[in-house]
């Protein structure tokens, strides 16, 4: 159910990679979708982007990553978990929920607290 489907995903990897900008990018597929990101992705989005961006497969240290210094954006789902550790390290947050209770906490944290960017119209 919470999952991007393959054409989200080649269109967020075209954002991306027009962006010009660093990021890390934890995508983890379904089990009903072909997981050869070299199939997914658009033509050689892995090469063009090397230089600048990680596509990872796997979970990530997500507490890690969002203290380090570097970050200056999270794109999350809003999983609660997500939205604390983005609040406690102060990253901006880009609200893109999928599925069970993320609406609810989109829709609370940028109505109610004003604090993540929602994507589109929640």
């Amino acid at each position: 159910m919470g999952a991007f489907s393959v054409q989200q995903l080649k269109e967020m990897a075209l954002a991306l990679g027009r962006s010009g900008h660093p990021f890390l990018w934890s995508m983890r597929c379904r089990s009903s979708v072909d997981t050869d990101l070299e199939k997914i992705l658009p033509d050689r989005f892995l090469a063009r982007t090397q230089a600048w961006g990680l596509v990872l497969q796997s979970w990530v240290p997500q507490a890690a990553i969002l203290g380090h210094v570097a970050i200056g954006g999270f794109v999350s789902h809003c999983g609660w978990n997500s939205i604390l550790k983005s609040v406690w390290f102060g990253v901006p947050v880009l609200a893109w929920p999928l599925y069970a209770e993320q609406r609810h906490n989109a829709l609370q944290l940028v109505r109610d607290y004003g604090l993540p960017v929602e994507l589109c119209g929640l």
